[in-house]
């Protein structure tokens, strides 16, 4: 008489597992259709972010989660835009992702990564700004069409944690693309605003130069209006001279006297002289990080965030420059 009680065990082992998997492919489907439904009513880039993260908390069964975005071209690797759980203790909101930090390598290969350890790949370095734990998890990019605009991780409690499944990992590939494409939709709806406004401001602006003879309440009117166009807090006009090469302020609104003059005598020494001298607009998305900017104590001691460089240009010729600064960091697109 032949007896199966010693498979008995392994039977209701795997039927647990198979269970347990349904479970979680079942719950991760849920939370995909909610999420959906959900990104479609938030208006706020913080909002969208916070919901991805809830999401892929879910679908993973994961203990942490972090999503960083691409920054634009002002600067190189990804920017934290949000992070919960454990992810949370490591990475701020804000964070630059170096050339080192898996996730940039991820967003580079544009190919989802599960693994046991995320800092241990010959890629990473370490960072004396945080601690490098061990902790499982997974890493996905965010496309938004064949574009990869950021890296979606999540992470385990411990090393017991098992690394997500092929399946899991197609379900987090969906939450991250479901909220690249919210996010790249802000931006976009964004830029249309940024775009109406700039336009309705170049008309009043037009009007007013028909009929304005006080050179000193004309470059202050385009002062206020650079401001109200970007939501900035802080402006000025610039005069671009030819001989010597110098640049003169003319007027400015928040500006404090220090900083406009260390622009006058460091502009030439800019990155970003060139492209205005070309007539091309400068957006300074980060501009308290860029510490090998010859303006970097100046920005300092002034406190902005972020900066929209435009080119006053008159028969072919940049002339001048409208500055706008803003409070809070710009995260391009």
């Amino acid at each position: 008489m032949t007896s199966h009680a010693p498979d008995e065990p392994l039977a209701a082992d795997a039927i647990r597992a198979a269970a347990d998997a349904a479970r979680q492919a079942l719950a991760g489907s849920d939370a995909l259709r909610a999420l959906s439904h959900d990104l479609s009513t938030l208006g706020t880039l913080d909002a969208t972010v916070e919901r991805g993260l809830q999401a892929a908390l879910t679908v993973a069964r994961a203990a942490g989660a972090m999503i960083a975005g691409r920054p634009g071209e002002q600067l190189s690797g990804l920017v934290v835009l949000g992070a919960l759980g454990r992810e949370a203790r490591l990475y701020r909101v804000g964070d630059v992702l170096g050339e080192r930090d898996p996730q940039v390598a991820v967003a580079r290969s544009a190919e989802a990564r599960a693994t046991a350890d995320l800092e241990g790949g010959p890629q990473a370095a370490p960072d004396p700004r945080r601690p490098r734990p061990h902790r499982p998890g997974a890493m996905v990019p965010m496309r938004f069409g064949s574009v990869v605009t950021g890296v979606l991780t999540v992470s385990g409690p411990d090393a017991a944690w098992p690394a997500p499944s092929p399946d899991t990992l197609l379900l987090l590939q969906a939450v991250a693309d479901q909220v690249a494409a919210a996010i790249s939709g802000l931006r976009l709806r964004g830029e249309l605003l940024t775009r109406l406004d700039q336009i309705d401001a170049l008309g009043r602006v037009a009007h007013a130069l028909t009929g304005v003879e006080d050179a000193d309440r004309t470059t202050h009117f385009l002062a206020e209006e650079g401001m109200r166009v970007f939501g900035a807090e802080r402006s000025a006009v610039f005069l671009l001279n030819k001989a010597p090469p110098s640049a003169s302020c003319l007027a400015r609104v928040g500006l404090s006297a220090d900083y406009a003059q260390a622009f006058e005598r460091q502009f030439h020494a800019l990155p970003s002289a060139q492209a205005l001298r070309e007539g091309r607009p400068v957006f300074l998305e980060h501009a308290r990080r860029d510490f090998a900017s010859p303006m970097a104590a100046a920005v300092q001691a002034e406190g902005y965030a972020s900066a929209a460089l435009l080119p006053l240009v008159f028969a072919n010729e940049t002339i001048g420059i409208l500055a706008a600064r803003r409070q809070t960091e710009r995260i391009g697109a």
